[in-house]
C-alpha cells in the first residue's frame, strides 16, 4: 500500500476511512512528504476517520500548518475533544462565508445535536453571527420571535432565543437591528428577556 500511496495519493483519499489505526498512523510520515494539494486531501479524510486517535493526529498536523478548512471538517463541531470543537467554531466565525453560514443554518434547523449543551448552542449561534449575512435573517427572526407556549421558558427554547439574539447583534445589519427592536417590544416575556440579556439592558 505504501507504493500505491506514493504513486497515486487519490487511492489513499478513497480508502482512508476504512484503514485501521496502526496502518493510518504509519502512513503519516509518507503523507507529510506529499504535494500540498494531496496532503490536504488525505489529511482532511484522516481528520474525519472513525478512530479518534487518527482524527486527532491528522487534525493536529493540519493545525500546525494552518491548513484547517472548517467547512470541510464541519462534522468536528461534535467531536468529543472540546479544544478541537472550539478551533472549528473559531474558524467558522473568523470571516463572512456563505458556505459556513449555510452549514450552520442547516445544522441548527435540523436540531439533531449529539452535544446538546447551552455552551454548544452558544458556540453555534456565535459562529453564525460572525460568518453570516442577510441569508440568515429569516431563520434568526423565526427563532427569536417565534411563539411556542408549551416551550416558553424551557431551557432549550431560552438558549435558542438568546443565541438568535446574540447572532443578530453580531451581524451588524440594519435589518438585524430592526428584528432586535421588534423583539424588545414583544408581548412574549421570554423574547424580551433574551434581548435584554444580549443587549445588556
Amino acid at each position: 500500500i505504501v507504493h500505491q500511496v506514493k504513486k497515486n495519493p487519490a487511492v489513499l483519499v478513497a480508502v482512508a476511512p476504512q484503514l485501521y489505526e496502526k496502518l493510518c498512523l504509519s502512513l503519516f510520515p509518507i503523507i507529510e512528504e506529499m504535494r500540498i494539494e494531496d496532503y490536504l486531501k488525505v489529511f482532511n479524510q484522516m481528520a474525519l476517520h472513525p478512530i479518534s486517535a487518527v482524527r486527532k493526529n491528522a487534525f493536529e498536523l493540519l493545525n500546525e500548518r494552518d491548513l484547517i478548512k472548517p467547512n470541510e471538517l464541519f462534522a468536528l463541531i461534535e467531536y468529543p475533544d472540546e479544544e478541537i470543537r472550539d478551533k472549528i467554531f473559531y474558524l467558522l466565525g473568523r470571516e463572512k462565508n456563505e458556505q459556513s453560514e449555510k452549514l450552520l443554518l442547516s445544522y441548527l434547523e435540523e436540531g439533531v445535536f449529539k452535544i446538546n449543551t447551552p455552551q454548544h448552542l452558544e458556540n453555534c449561534y456565535n459562529a453564525l453571527g460572525h460568518c453570516a449575512g442577510k441569508y440568515a435573517l429569516p431563520f434568526l427572526r423565526k427563532i427569536l420571535l417565534g411563539a411556542n407556549w408549551k416551550k416558553m421558558f424551557s431551557r432549550d427554547d431560552h438558549h435558542h432565543k438568546q443565541g438568535a439574539a446574540s447572532a443578530l447583534k453580531s451581524l451588524r445589519l440594519q435589518e438585524a437591528n430592526m428584528i432586535l427592536a421588534e423583539a424588545a417590544d414583544s408581548k412574549q416575556p421570554d423574547v424580551r428577556l433574551a434581548v435584554r440579556k444580549v443587549m445588556g439592558k
